[in-house]
């Protein structure tokens, strides 16, 4: 285990296998006479010739570096999920969305901006991008179970670097709760600071 900024640590190591997570913090944007961090733990995998590296991070702006690593996959996979109505598969997005042609739903509710917290508890559901059907929390979950990672277009033969999108909406814990969203999102139309957290944390999108 090593933390990425330590140039003792990561300078001169082979490391066959790397997992980096939060690539977007301070750390991995140290540089100097030894190079970038990133660019530093690429060079300790060159021993190896069937060498991994896992990237991770939660999003900041589009020139971040989890969002460059991202843009540069040949591969992205979202994780789709069934509509319990209609057996669509489709990615969970909190706002519509077009992708690559594909429908999406979205998170709705009664109320709007001014909703109030029994209304959000009471009335906050899933719309299917495809038949418009609405999915409690507990059926949004249960299609998360039974989701799958699928690519956003043609995936090369031998593609080398893939990628994964992923967001709040399919965590099945708590703060994945469709209400719980919604009241996030409320929450952070008051500052522009929150509103960044919320795009960046919940909707993993820079």
């Amino acid at each position: 285990c090593s933390w990425a900024s330590s140039i003792a640590q990561t300078a001169s190591r082979p490391f066959k296998n790397l997992i980096l997570d939060e690539i977007n913090k301070p750390g991995y944007l140290s540089s100097g006479s030894e190079g970038s961090a990133l660019g530093r733990l690429r060079q300790r995998q060159e021993t190896f010739a069937d060498s991994k590296l896992l990237m991770m991070s939660t999003p900041t702006l589009d020139t971040g570096a989890i969002t460059l690593e991202l843009d540069s996959c040949e591969a992205v996979y979202d994780w789709q999920v069934p509509c319990p109505k209609c057996g669509s598969f489709q990615p969970l997005r909190f706002f519509k969305e077009d992708i690559a042609g594909r429908k999406t739903g979205m998170v709705v509710w009664e109320g709007g901006r001014e909703a109030t917290r029994e209304q959000i508890e009471n009335t906050a559901r899933y719309k299917c991008g495809d038949c418009g059907e609405l999915w409690t929390t507990q059926e949004k979950n249960d299609a998360v179970s039974m989701g799958r990672a699928i690519p956003r277009g043609m995936v090369p033969a031998r593609a080398r670097k893939i990628g994964f999108h992923l967001n709040r909406l399919i965590s099945l814990f708590p703060g994945g709760r469709l209400d719980s969203l919604v009241m996030n999102w409320i929450d952070s139309l008051r500052d522009i600071a929150e509103m960044q957290n919320f795009y960046n944390s919940v909707l993993g999108a820079a």
